[in-house]
């Protein structure tokens, strides 16, 4: 998948619903590039590179208890939150109505691609991804799979007075479509 179509996405997913936005990691998504913030503190981004794997949910559960008013979107590859999975169930817990959503790539794809750029063998990077419906469901969460871009405008749309997150997973193959 193309990083500007992926970025595409993310930038449609705010500008339906939410001014902040919070990527586990700005050269994945690229959408530090594309999305014009439409008021400050509107986009939060950690900017410390891979080393950030899993920043995207804690992160906007922090925002969203910073600003219960505003909706908050956390962006996150289907590797990156296996790293911090588990805040789903403080999120529910403490009813933190954010919305995350899952890019299920099956791996690192962004590691995978620069040491492919570079002529270096890949090893380590496809990843067997749970299903990720069904581990937010069991956390209590309200969860779906995005099919394409009309389904995803709708999921977001229906997201308001949720009082758990809602989490989105978008396949590769929906967002090429």
């Amino acid at each position: 998948m193309n990083p500007r179509r992926r970025a595409r996405i993310a930038a449609l997913a705010v500008l339906l619903l939410a001014p902040v936005v919070a990527p586990y990691d700005p050269y994945e998504l690229r959408v530090d590039h594309l999305f014009e913030p439409p008021e400050p503190r509107s986009y939060m981004t950690a900017t410390m590179g891979y080393g950030t794997l899993g920043f995207a949910l804690p992160a906007a559960m922090g925002a969203k208890l910073g600003s219960p008013s505003r909706p908050v979107v956390a962006v996150i590859g289907d590797a990156g939150i296996q790293f911090t999975l588990p805040e789903l169930a403080t999120a529910v817990q403490e009813h933190i109505p954010v919305v995350v959503l899952v890019w299920s790539n099956r791996g690192y794809e962004e590691i995978r691609f620069l040491m492919e750029e570079k002529g270096i063998p890949s090893a380590g990077f496809d990843i067997d991804s749970p299903d990720y419906v069904r581990l937010a469901q069991a956390f209590g969460c309200q969860a779906a799979v995005a099919r394409d871009g009309d389904d995803l405008s709708r999921l977001l749309a229906e997201s308001s007075g949720l009082d758990v997150p809602l989490v989105v997973g978008i396949g590769e193959e929906a967002l090429c479509s």
